[in-house]
């Protein structure tokens, strides 16, 4: 076999491979979890959480994030959150808690809900290169113009009628 079909066919093998099943799937990939938060961001999300309202919001690039009074985060969802392209359509979404709890967005149309979260209120962004991690890769690829927001329990969201 010549050299530079062995090469094809390996790099189609691992490319194939990459986009199998993996732990990401399930935890964080696309998307960040509050298990996502690494140990060193303690100064992020310490205030008291409250109940806020927010609509999912889909960005060009594929995130999905959440408008809270005007303006976009990044959420953080609770531990165990899938959120997934919804069949083949890119302007369709979902979001499914740990509960079963599920969010849709399609377009510029997204599910409102209401839920305990906490707006980060550092004083440095989780897209600095020391604090950011994963989390921070995320935040500053879907440039939401609000802080991320972090929502740590999955039992306290609620749909709303808009």
């Amino acid at each position: 076999m010549r050299p530079e079909l062995v090469l094809a066919a390996l790099g189609a093998a691992l490319l194939v491979s990459s986009c199998g099943a993996s732990e990401d799937d399930t935890a964080g990939y696309g998307h960040v979890e509050v298990t996502d938060l690494r140990e060193d961001a303690t100064a992020h999300f310490t205030a008291e959480s409250a109940v806020v309202a927010a609509r999912l919001v889909l960005r060009d690039n594929g995130c999905v994030n959440v408008e809270i009074d005007g303006t976009e985060h990044v959420p953080l969802w609770p531990e165990g959150t899938r959120v997934e392209q919804d069949g083949d359509d890119l302007d369709r979404y979902e979001v499914e808690l740990s509960n079963g709890f599920v969010l849709a967005v399609a377009g510029a149309h997204g599910d409102a809900f209401t839920a305990n979260g906490v707006v980060d209120s550092a004083s440095v962004p989780l897209t600095s290169d020391d604090e950011g991690g994963k989390v921070g890769s995320l935040v500053g690829y879907c440039e939401a113009t609000g802080a991320p927001v972090a929502f740590f329990d999955a039992a306290s969201f609620e749909h709303v009628d808009a």
